[in-house]
């Protein structure tokens, strides 16, 4: 940034020096063509950091490992250990809510067709399902039967479907943010699945929703 400030400096300087039009103007273009150079310097000094972390895998423990992950940490067996009943108890009904978000993407996807977002938000929906169910499998939850409520069932024009997934959507986040989150910050893998599952909705899925009303 030095380098291009005084670039900058010279190419003023420069131009203040240019008394007539007849003055050959290639100290102009080269004063530009160092600024141009100068940010370009900058713009990869910046990246360089980005590059190297990219290629760093992140070290998965006991404490933070979900699925296959697992296997690359030695001395973990499932059930990794047992969860309090508080815990369990909000797991169940982290599962609940986005088994109820999926039926209800799935059925207006049937009603509607594929048109956007539900046909796009029902797969994420999917993983959000697979990753609590994970949570499950690691710490010996039994995953109960889903039963459908009112809920899943979609309106009969597609504008007010998406206002009652909106709807949803904006219950749940309050709910995670305000129940879940402060509950479970002592478990990693929990907190990283429910932060990743809030991002989603809070940043995508409500927006999405919101603009097809």
């Amino acid at each position: 940034m030095i380098f291009a400030f005084l670039s900058s400096n010279l190419l003023l300087l420069t131009m203040a020096k240019t008394k007539s039009a007849a003055q050959p103007m290639y100290w102009v273009f080269f004063g530009v063509a160092i600024i141009i150079f100068s940010l370009l310097l900058i713009n990869w000094t910046v990246s360089i950091p980005m590059w190297r972390n990219a290629g760093k895998s992140m070290t998965f423990t006991k404490e933070n490992c979900l699925m296959d992950e697992c296997t690359t940490v030695s001395g973990i067996n499932f059930p990794a250990t047992k969860l309090d009943k508080g815990t369990e108890a909000i797991l169940l009904s982290v599962l609940e809510e986005e088994q109820t978000a999926q039926n209800l993407y799935s059925k207006a996807v049937q009603k509607f067709g594929t048109n956007r977002p539900f046909s796009m938000i029902l797969r994420s929906e999917e993983q959000h399902v697979s990753s609590v169910k994970a949570l499950f499998d690691k710490y010996g939850v039994a995953i109960p039967e889903y039963t459908a409520n009112a809920k899943t069932n979609p309106q009969t024009k597609f504008v007010d479907t998406c206002k009652q997934a909106a709807d949803l959507e904006k219950a749940y986040v309050t709910k995670l943010e305000k129940e879940v989150l402060p509950k479970v910050k002592q478990y990693s893998d929990i907190n990283q699945v429910i932060t990743n599952i809030l991002s989603a909705s809070k940043n995508r899925h409500i927006p999405a929703f919101e603009r097809c009303q």
